[in-house]
């Protein structure tokens, strides 16, 4: 019954405050999910396949698969990516399909780029898999589906030793109590998110680098949440690390360099949160392909 409960609170909670963007904790390992400026940015083509499964143990929890595909064209210039994400939570089906663009301005050292993303996001809620008393309620016995269409821009500053973020992947909000919002009432409820982030490369000897980097996440109508994250990389072969996202969990982070054009990175999330007495926590995992081009130097977080 706890943990009913809290099923039913957060997902009030999700309702209150608008549809929220997938939660993914490798976000450093791959910028394209949060921001369409990135894309194409490291020069070479670049593949990532994600699987998150969110509170181990609870029936129904949040399961997310995430694809992400970009790399550069016309000379450099432009970069151009796909991205599909899907998430199960309960009886409810969230699907996203977006491509990315990016124009790519090279200045010696320094690449900036304007990014842009269009698509299209997919609700659906199949009532016929609760298990329920009242058996004879009609919403209990039908499958919902909607569809939002949703475009979103970023800005992108690389450096070598460090970057700098800016996006807003959903501009459209269908939010009532916002603007640019569309056909709200036959809709789901999904609010504008904004994300900052930043970082840099701190080598500490020949071997060792410091990879520090923080993330701010600001929905409309809920509070601002901030990740911390702090990676040790050594000799481009294995980073280590972890993070802290206030208000909800510890991180642990490490990525394996398989080969020089495979990666595979994994995260566990330690809830923080009262759900910690009911689940041992979040599992990520993550495959990067890096192809196309001669991939020279093995890229580091950025």
């Amino acid at each position: 019954m706890k943990k009913l409960i809290i099923i039913i609170a957060a997902t009030l909670s999700l309702n209150s405050f608008g549809q929220q963007d997938l939660m993914v904790s490798q976000y450093t390992f791959n910028h394209t999910f949060l921001n369409p400026a990135a894309t194409g940015v490291q020069g070479f083509y670049n593949a990532s396949l994600m699987y998150r499964k969110q509170w181990l143990q609870f029936e129904g929890a949040p399961v997310s698969q995430f694809l992400s595909i970009d790399g550069p064209v016309i000379s450099d210039k432009m970069g151009l990516g796909l991205l599909v994400q899907n998430e199960a939570i309960g009886v409810n089906k969230q699907t996203d399909f977006f491509v990315n663009y990016s124009y790519i301005m090279d200045m010696d050292k320094i690449k900036l780029s304007f990014g842009l993303r269009g698509g299209l996001t997919m609700f659906g809620a199949n009532y016929t898999e609760h298990v329920a008393w009242d058996t004879n309620d009609e919403i209990l016995q039908a499958n919902t589906t909607s569809y939002q269409p949703n475009f979103g821009f970023g800005a992108y500053l690389k450096h070598e030793k460090y970057f700098f973020s800016f996006a807003i992947p959903h501009l459209l909000s269908y939010d009532p109590t916002s603007s640019l919002t569309l056909d709200f009432e036959n809709s789901n409820q999904a609010v504008r998110h904004y994300y900052v982030m930043g970082g840099f490369d701190l080598p500490l000897n020949d071997a060792i680098k410091m990879q520090p980097s923080i993330l701010m996440k600001y929905a409309e109508r809920a509070p601002a949440q901030l990740d911390v994250n702090l990676l040790f990389e050594y000799k481009q072969i294995f980073s280590i690390g972890g993070g802290y996202r206030t208000g909800d969990s510890f991180i642990a982070l490490t990525k394996f360099q398989i080969s020089n054009k495979f990666q595979l990175g994994y995260a566990f999330d330690i809830t923080l949160t009262d759900i910690r007495d009911y689940s041992k926590g979040s599992h990520e995992i993550m495959l990067n392909y890096m192809f196309g081009k001669e991939v020279k130097d093995t890229p580091s977080f950025f």
